[in-house]
């Protein structure tokens, strides 16, 4: 697959051979004029992909025709910006791990941020539609960030290519997005001219969408949420870490300033991060001492701490006994 800004089917476990035509499979109810589609036979469904490429913009359009209940498997192919429109339907998407990411029902669409890597569709017996157009950088230049205030958790994930999803939150289609996706289906794109008129489509949809979320009065909360749940799982992947938990580094990987950190721990710990880093390498050895056999140097280690004595000395602060100790009485117990 080609490195730009899309997402596509990763073609596997398929029943039949995909093949192109011309001529609209029945199950098609939003076809985009002028594309041929691509027909990918699985067992239990059948999708129908279109696809159009223009400047900085990737537009593919999914109809599924499921039987039964089905999974198809997406391949991202470099970090980037989604704007996704469920026409019809209710799909599932689920990441590598089948850790469900979001739940979305028509009509409904959304603004997300997607690290480069395979993802699933979970769709039950019925027609499903999606639209989903991938975003070049381009889309979001620094001096446009005034205009986009919303989006900033995104995008600050998308310029350190953060390998965590984000996902801002689902608005409905209105019957504005509505007739702009027509214009986006039916434009008949021959030259350029043409296809910048497709591009400002796309960019009236942005535009629509950035409105409904600034329509709330709590976005400073919203981001302050998204931020304090990017930083959340940011350390619950990197607590036994000593480097990737320094300050410094934080702000690196995240791309933050130092009062965002320090305001945005606060809001969702409660405390500093050196606190909360210290919590989740405590709950971890509980959960060890308790059930597993380790020794107390291994998971010392384990859990980031340079040295068995002062992993002992941080336990018996926080929990008043030694960890075999604790071992000890929890497994009398």
């Amino acid at each position: 697959m080609d490195d730009i800004a899309t997402i596509d089917i990763h073609e596997s476990s398929l029943s039949d051979k995909p093949y192109f035509t011309r001529f609209k499979p029945e199950y098609c109810a939003f076809p985009v004029v002028g594309l041929q589609w691509r027909v990918i036979p699985y067992q239990t469904c059948e999708v129908a992909r279109q696809a159009r490429s223009l400047l900085g913009t990737h537009i593919r359009l999914f109809e599924v025709d499921v039987g039964s209940v089905s999974q198809v498997r997406f391949s991202v192919g470099k970090s980037t910006a989604f704007l996704l429109f469920l026409l019809r339907g209710k799909v599932r998407f689920c990441n590598e791990r089948h850790m469900i990411l979001t739940q979305i029902q028509f009509p409904t669409y959304y603004l997300t941020y997607s690290p480069a890597g395979k993802l699933f569709a979970e769709m039950d017996r019925g027609e499903h539609s999606l639209l989903i157009i991938g975003l070049e950088s381009g889309w979001f230049m620094p001096s446009n960030t005034n205009l986009h205030r919303a989006f900033a958790p995104l995008l600050e994930m998308w310029s350190v290519k953060s390998p965590t999803p984000i996902l801002l939150p689902k608005k409905e289609i209105t019957d504005e997005v509505w007739k702009t996706l027509a214009q986006i289906r039916t434009a008949v794109v021959e030259n350029m001219d043409d296809g910048l008129k497709v591009l400002k489509y796309v960019s009236k949809c942005l535009d629509i969408y950035h409105t409904q979320l600034t329509d709330r009065k709590e976005l400073n909360r919203y981001e302050d949420l998204v931020r304090g749940k990017i930083l959340k799982e940011y350390l619950s992947a990197n607590y036994m870490f000593e480097e990737e938990c320094r300050t410094e580094r934080i702000l690196e990987n995240l791309g933050w300033a130092q009062w965002t950190l320090r305001t945005v721990a606060s809001n969702t710990f409660g405390c500093s991060v050196g606190r909360y880093v210290a919590k989740l390498r405590i709950d971890k050895a509980v959960e060890l001492l308790v059930c597993t056999d380790m020794m107390v140097r291994d998971i010392a280690i384990r859990i980031g701490f340079s040295s068995a004595i002062s992993f002992i000395r941080a336990f018996k602060k926080n929990k008043g006994i030694s960890p075999n100790e604790y071992r000890n009485t929890k497994r009398d117990y």
